[in-house]
């Protein structure tokens, strides 16, 4: 084998780590935030400020109970508007109906299923 390929494999091997490194950690962090909850979420939050921000104890403590009251605060926001979005999307859905041939009617109620299914799921936390 001569030097250049030798070099090359060896190029391949550890960009090939380099890849699977990060699939993996990316792979790690989806499931902890669709699994967590947001709980978890302010969890991750909390722990990547502190260490890019080199948060003290005490600073840490602050941040622990903003995050907390952020999460809660985002909680009750997002169930003041969840049903308005909801009601937005599903007039969209209406007002496209009428305009479609029977094939498509079918094939856009198949389509509002398979959404209302994942965002079940998503919500679920078994995406």
């Amino acid at each position: 084998m001569t030097r250049t390929r030798a070099s090359l494999v060896l190029l391949g091997v550890f960009l090939l780590g380099v890849v699977s490194g990060a699939f993996a950690t990316g792979a790690f962090v989806l499931y902890r935030f669709r699994h967590g909850g947001p709980a978890q979420v302010e969890e991750l939050v909390v722990n990547r400020l502190a260490r890019r921000l080199h948060l003290d104890a005490a600073q840490r403590q602050q941040l622990e109970k903003v995050a907390e009251r952020t999460r809660a605060e985002l909680a009750q926001v997002m169930g003041d508007v969840k049903p308005k979005l909801e009601a937005i999307v599903e007039q969209a859905y209406q007002e496209l109906g009428p305009g479609l041939r029977p094939d498509q009617q079918q094939e856009l109620e198949k389509v509002r299923q398979e959404t209302k299914e994942r965002l079940a799921r998503f919500r679920s936390g078994r995406l």
